[in-house]
């Protein structure tokens, strides 16, 4: 909550920095390990090809740790998470997919929204605040990306965003 009224009042300073996907990916799923192992869920990491992210490391890490804790909330036990990574033409596309309950579209209209306090149980009853996804939202947009959700009931969900493309 901290991290997200420094955003809104402008005080967040992004600093740019060149980073591995995978390395650092691979550093935020082991240190969300023990919480993926009380549901007996396997995360799996991948890229395309080997990508080079310019974009502030903090700010990144925080975004990908939301994406992957909520991934987890929001799966069965024995579940799966992908997180992968690939280019096109201006951006890299990074997607963090699980296959757990999904969302209807009333709730993703909802997810977004600063004027929404939209929080529900995990499937183990884990609590949320409701804002870690408006964060998220909000610091993606600020380095010049987007985020949004595919999801289908009961058949997981797809988060997606983007990173301008680093132009070497």
């Amino acid at each position: 909550i901290l991290l997200w009224a420094k955003s809104q009042s402008g005080k967040i300073k992004f600093e740019k920095q060149l980073f591995n996907f995978i390395e650092i990916t691979n550093e935020i799923v082991f240190s969300l390990e023990n919480f993926a192992k009380e549901k007996e869920i396997k995360i799996l990491s991948f890229a395309t090809e080997n990508i080079i992210i310019s974009a502030d490391l903090n700010i990144y890490k925080t975004i990908l740790r939301n994406l992957i804790s909520n991934a987890i909330k929001f799966s069965n036990k024995n579940g799966q998470i992908n997180i992968f990574a690939e280019k096109n033409l201006s951006n890299i596309i990074i997607t963090v997919s699980d296959n757990g309950i999904g969302m209807d579209k009333n709730a993703i209209s909802k997810i977004w929204e600063i004027n929404e306090n939209y929080s529900t149980l995990g499937t183990n009853n884990e609590k949320g605040t409701g804002f870690g996804l408006k964060l998220c939202k909000e610091l993606i947009e600020k380095q010049g990306g987007k985020i949004w959700v595919e999801s289908e009931i009961d058949k997981g969900s797809d988060f997606k965003f983007t990173l301008p493309l680093c132009i070497d």
